[in-house]
């Protein structure tokens, strides 16, 4: 009768501690990239816009990043190198876990050496976990 209820409470604790090593931690802080996918990849600059939810910083590997001081839940960047497409930038956000409530729009592209506007509406701005 003892060992009966001594397995039991192993598999209670055990129980527990799983359930507990699967719980929800909180917000997990966190950089989220941005990714234009659009018709041409020579693209000498972008300007982004970002919305959703609270956004704490940016960065880009590209040589020229400019931003405006971001906002509540926004921010307009400009991007500019040699090929402007793919993983162009990213944001700090509060909880990646988030993602889903960000979104992006391509409101300007300029062509590589000639800097001509191109139409925007072919390009595509995603936010996503890295």
């Amino acid at each position: 009768m003892m060992r009966a209820a001594r397995a039991g409470a192993a598999v209670a604790v055990v129980a527990l501690a799983t359930g507990l090593a699967t719980c929800d931690s909180g917000p997990q802080p966190g950089w989220l990239q941005l990714r234009v996918a659009g018709p041409a990849a020579d693209n000498a600059g972008m300007l982004l816009t970002v919305i959703g939810g609270p956004i704490d910083s940016v960065r880009s590997a590209l040589p020229t990043l400019l931003t405006a001081p971001p906002g509540a839940s926004s921010v307009r960047m400009i991007v500019a190198g040699d090929a402007v497409s793919g993983v162009v930038a990213e944001i700090f956000v509060p909880d990646v876990g988030d993602a889903a409530l960000y979104a992006g729009a391509v409101e300007q592209v300029a062509a590589v050496g000639t800097f001509a506007q191109r139409d925007p509406a072919g390009y595509r701005l995603t936010v996503e976990r890295r």
